[in-house]
C-alpha cells in the first residue's frame, strides 16, 4: 500500500514525505496505515527495499 511520496530530503538518511488523501488518490490510506513508530519500506528496481520509521510529523 501506498502511503506517502518523498517531497524532499533533509540529508541523504533523512527524508520528508506527504501522506495521500482524497486528492491525490480515490482510496488513500487510513491513519492507522502511517502511525508514529511505524515500520515502512520502498521497493528498489533490482528486488530489494528500502526500509525506514516514521517518526515525526508537522501539519503545513
Amino acid at each position: 500500500m501506498k502511503i506517502a511520496r518523498i517531497v524532499s530530503s533533509n540529508s541523504h538518511i533523512d527524508y520528508v514525505a506527504r501522506v495521500i488523501d482524497a486528492l491525490d488518490a480515490a482510496d488513500p490510506p487510513n491513519s492507522e496505515d502511517f502511525g508514529f513508530a511505524q515500520f515502512v519500506k520502498l521497493p528498489l528496481e533490482d528486488e530489494t527495499e528500502i526500509i525506514g520509521v516514521i517518526y515525526d510529523s508537522m501539519l503545513v
